[in-house]
């Protein structure tokens, strides 16, 4: 039994964040194959037409109960992008030279890799990108990404 309208979109987040499954890397994958990817599993979630539609829904509703963001917020968004911090979380490892907050990096390439295409197909801007540009978006967000890091790495 759900007792409130906040508990029954939690459940309804719960069955949609399982259907979310990150590849296993390859055991001689590289840490670029890996983010590549893992934005690119990511992508492909968030701009699925049923999670534009939930994320629509809950916009919606925000107003009537901001409950609903942070549940959405807590129980969907933070589980997704934390992939990406771990894979991050491993390069920072490798390198110990490097001091950047893996969170935050994750944030980041998220922003650079996806934020534009999923905001645009959120508030009805633009379609979402064909796999190829999705794709590509991808390569070059993490190449610029990595490249970032190697130059920090540098200074």
């Amino acid at each position: 039994m759900v007792e409130s309208k906040a508990d029954l979109f939690a459940a309804l987040l719960a069955h949609h964040h399982a259907l979310l499954k990150f590849p296993e890397p390859a055991p001689d994958a590289t840490a670029r194959d890996q983010l590549i990817a893992n934005v690119l599993c990511l992508a492909r979630y968030l701009l699925s037409p049923e999670q534009i539609s939930l994320l629509r829904l809950i916009m919606a509703e925000y107003t009537h109960s901001p409950d609903f963001g942070r549940v959405f917020l807590r129980s969907h968004v933070t589980k997704a992008k934390n992939k990406l911090e771990c894979c991050l979380a491993e390069i920072v490892k490798k390198h110990t030279s490097l001091t950047a907050d893996p969170k935050e990096m994750a944030a980041m390439l998220f922003g650079m890799a996806i934020g534009e295409f999923h905001l645009g197909v959120l508030v009805g801007f633009r379609a979402a990108p064909s796999k190829q540009a999705l794709e590509k978006r991808a390569r070059d967000a993490v190449d610029i990404f990595l490249a970032g890091c190697t130059a920090h790495l540098a200074l």
